[in-house]
């Protein structure tokens, strides 16, 4: 740490903040809106989800500074395994009905989920590492595997709305 902090790229400088913590957030909501305005959405509509991101956004930053509370990830967790469990049931009831090569995306949807469930539990065990009494004095694993779990899910997620793009064009 001692090579960047006498530069622009320290981690209490204005440039670490800009682009490491907030340029892929700040971005990702850019191509956000973006995306909501060259698809022709409603100004509404961009202006209601605009924000909202940009609410979810400064709240989930902010509350970093709060320190740890186990409960809060506990119910995060926890609603996260009933999205998923939701996921599941109208996955299912959406199965059902396509039929050939329909079902293609949909299938791959939710292999994404399942890889992006298992990403989120592992990271959750991660960053809870530190936390945790009984693992004093351990030193902590790679993320490398968490990282594997999230592109694979994301290729999949990427697959699974071009098969759904080449068969709305038929």
């Amino acid at each position: 740490m001692d090579e960047i902090s006498n530069t622009m790229w320290a981690v209490s400088g204005p440039w670490f903040l800009i682009w490491g913590i907030l340029g892929v957030p700040v971005g990702a909501l850019v191509a956000f809106i973006g995306m909501l305005l060259h698809s022709g959405a409603r100004g509404s509509t961009v202006w209601k989800y605009g924000l909202g991101g940009f609410l979810v956004l400064a709240f989930s930053m902010s509350i970093g500074f709060i320190g740890h509370h186990p409960p809060v990830f506990g119910l995060g967790g926890t609603v996260i395994l009933l999205c998923f469990i939701g996921i599941l049931w109208l996955w299912s009831k959406e199965r059902m009905v396509l039929k050939g090569v329909d079902t293609l995306p949909v299938d791959l949807r939710l292999a994404a989920y399942m890889f992006f469930v298992i990403g989120a539990w592992f990271t959750c065990g991660m960053a809870g590492f530190p936390f945790l009494k009984a693992f004093d004095g351990e030193s902590q694993s790679t993320p490398l595997h968490i990282m594997v779990l999230f592109v694979v899910g994301w290729l999949l997620l990427f697959l699974s709305h071009y098969k759904s793009s080449k068969i709305l064009k038929k």
